[in-house]
């Protein structure tokens, strides 16, 4: 098992914060905490939810209330010559007052009403995997962010240690030439491999500072705070699984399935303009005149009834938003294939990575071994004397060059794990190594 820990600045000064130490989860947990994506998912969820309800209300009644005053300079009237009687009368009032209440409820609309509701609440449905869909890739791009910035604190730690081992056997070279045990060339080929050494050391260090600038974007920390990994990673045991079926539990595929759904409903709720509506209503009315348009008075009267409506489109309106419906249906549901083709890929391509990072990680840390071994026998035989400093400093280099490789292989398996686990769907990919 590895503990890794590295401090990305060294020197911290009275001024300079603290350290802040991180796990995976802790980072997990950040770039959840700040994402701006997974904020607007959020939001877009909430959108949905709410349309569905209003989607929903519509089942229950409309209450109206509607309320004018009028005033005409003249008004009809008649008259009447019935000698010796003349009969003069208006019909209504120059000023007029209404108020009407008036509560309606859908009783039939050839289930149009009803297919919108239902396609609402698949997208609904729809915005929620997408709301996970955005989680998982958020975590995704941190736990990733996090392993590549382990992998190049820990290639800077081992170049650093090559640097010193390289720089000891630089003085022992030295030594020898002073005693006339080296010559000159000896010296130059020890001075040649410490400036190479400490180019490959501000080459991973480079390398560390752009891998943290990621990291500290995806966790919202600011620049000026050095980062202490504390994630434990054990080395693998074991392969990752190979299924012939993996179980895809990407939320990307059920959101493009539920949109799918949604269109169907939406089909059927066009076909609902072939049919007539009806609806029942009540009213009452309140004012001045009223029900009695000859006596100019406050009065009222109540009112119920049935309301039916039945339009047609003399260009197939509805046929031709029918067909439309289905197209988009048939593109969600070939995009959702499409996806899973995708996913496909990238689970085998995860798992033929994960499967190299294991055997080679096998394989190098026996031939580290080996060479560290032999490293060990090749300086003794040096300070005696009998290797030449060329030859011990190639072995120093296969040193470094193992344990650098041994180190990556096992970053680079988790890293495959973690293509695995997001391209399957796995909600341990909110979570740490283990």
């Amino acid at each position: 098992m590895f503990l890794i820990a590295v401090s990305v600045a060294s020197g911290l000064s009275a001024q300079e914060p603290a350290p802040t130490e991180m796990t995976l989860s802790e980072a997990i947990f950040r770039s959840l905490e700040r994402s701006f994506g997974l904020e607007a998912a959020r939001r877009d969820s909430a959108a949905a939810a709410l349309s569905y309800r209003a989607a929903r209300a519509l089942r229950f009644p409309d209450l109206t209330l509607a309320a004018r005053s009028t005033f005409k300079d003249e008004v009809a009237g008649f008259e009447i010559d019935m000698p010796p009687i003349v009969l003069e009368r208006e019909i209504g009032g120059k000023e007029t007052y209404q108020a009407d209440l008036e509560i309606s409820q859908p009783i039939f609309t050839g289930g149009r009403l009803t297919n919108n509701i239902r396609a609402e609440r698949e997208r609904s449905l729809a915005a929620s995997a997408a709301l996970r869909a955005e989680e998982m890739m958020v975590a995704y791009r941190c736990r990733r962010a996090y392993l590549e910035a382990v992998l190049a604190g820990y290639l800077l730690g081992v170049a650093g240690s090559s640097l010193e081992r390289i720089g000891t056997i630089r003085k022992d070279v030295e030594t020898l030439f002073e005693n006339g045990m080296a010559d000159s060339i000896d010296v130059l080929d020890a001075a040649l491999a410490f400036e190479r050494a400490e180019q490959e050391l501000a080459d991973k260090r480079i390398a560390q500072d752009l891998a943290l600038a990621g990291l500290r974007r995806q966790t919202g920390l600011p620049q000026s705070v050095p980062i202490v990994f504390t994630e434990q990673f054990p080395a693998p045991r074991e392969r990752l699984p190979r299924n012939a079926a993996p179980p895809m539990q990407r939320p990307e595929l059920e959101r493009m399935q539920r949109l799918a759904n949604a269109a169907e409903f939406m089909i059927s709720a066009s076909r609902a303009d072939y049919f007539p509506s009806l609806a029942g209503f009540a009213r009452y009315s309140y004012g001045k005149p009223n029900q009695n348009l000859f006596e100019d008075e406050w009065n009222d009267y109540m009112m119920v009834g049935l309301r039916l409506s039945w339009s047609f489109n003399l260009a197939n309106r509805a046929g031709r938003s029918t067909g439309a419906l289905a197209e988009r249906s048939r593109a969600a549901r070939w995009a959702r294939k499409e996806l899973e083709d995708e996913l496909a890929l990238q689970y085998e391509r995860a798992v033929e990575q994960a499967d190299y990072a294991f055997d080679t990680m096998n394989r190098v840390r026996l031939q580290r071994n080996l060479a560290q071994r032999k490293l060990a026998l090749a300086r003794e035989r040096q300070r005696a004397g009998t290797l030449s400093t060329n030859r011990l400093l190639e072995m120093e280099s296969e040193v470094y060059a193992l344990h650098s490789l041994e180190v990556a292989s096992m970053i680079r398996f988790y890293l495959a794990e973690n293509d695995y686990l997001y391209a399957i769907g796995s909600k341990r990919i909110l979570g740490g190594i283990r």
